[in-house]
């Protein structure tokens, strides 16, 4: 059977939608919480739809936004629900079975993760597409991983990225272990607590991040930053 090419999962470590499992983000209240999280949902949506790269998109959500996820907001695309802070293992053979197996090149990448472009993924697959077992660790500027991309689902270090502890540094030494060709891309912002989150409202005053989150999308964050401007200003 011939592989399908490229495909990127998007994955939550936790309820989005659920008000009544989503967790609260530091100093946000919890409409707000879930705001910031479905924020970051729909650029990725948004990224990934308007550009002219070849892969199917998937997103990874807690089985319990099943029934809460508002209509329409992920279009077309596949999703298929699991739970994400118990058995690991499990969810890492649905994925591989059904996904990873049957595509030559892989890209998981944290929900709550900002930075990523069409360039960057283009980047991504051209470094996947050598004969060698290939990883690439997307590095966080609070140097935990932000994403993972591979060309061999059979490496032994997935069950990480169900970890919200994720640490750049202990997982590059483990990787460091395998015969695996290693590349690290930098950059990306991991959005975990209000210091990540006043980062944000830095990062996106600058006219760079337009080639990963558009004008809408600014907007969008701007009427959160709005609701916490004392904070973010201290």
């Amino acid at each position: 059977m011939n592989k399908k090419k490229n495909c990127i999962y998007v994955l939550s470590l936790h309820p989005v939608f659920n008000g009544e499992a989503a967790p609260n983000f530091e100093n946000l209240s919890l409409r707000d919480s879930i705001l910031l999280y479905s924020h970051l949902l729909a650029n990725f949506i948004e990224i990934f739809v308007n550009t002219d790269l070849s892969f199917e998109l998937v997103f990874c959500l807690n089985e319990k936004d099943e029934n809460y996820i508002p209509k329409n907001f992920f279009s077309d695309d596949s999703k298929i629900f699991f739970n994400t802070s118990e058995n690991i293992n499990s969810n890492l053979e649905q994925l591989e079975q059904n996904y990873f197996s049957i595509f030559e090149n892989n890209i998981v990448v944290r929900a709550n993760v900002i930075g990523v472009s069409e360039k960057t993924i283009k980047k991504i697959f051209n470094l996947l597409a050598i004969e060698d077992d290939v990883l690439v660790i997307g590095k966080s500027i609070n140097k935990k991983v932000a994403l993972l991309a591979f060309n061999n689902p059979k490496i032994n270090l997935l069950d990480e990225m169900f970890s919200t502890a994720l640490d750049y540094d202990k997982f590059l030494l483990e990787a460091g272990k395998s015969d695996l060709f290693l590349n690290t891309l930098n950059g990306f912002q991991l959005i975990e607590n209000f210091s990540d989150f006043k980062n944000l409202y830095i990062e996106l005053s600058k006219k760079e991040s337009l080639s990963y989150c558009s004008q809408q999308m600014h907007e969008l964050f701007t009427n959160l930053f709005i609701e916490y401007k004392d904070l973010l200003d201290e």
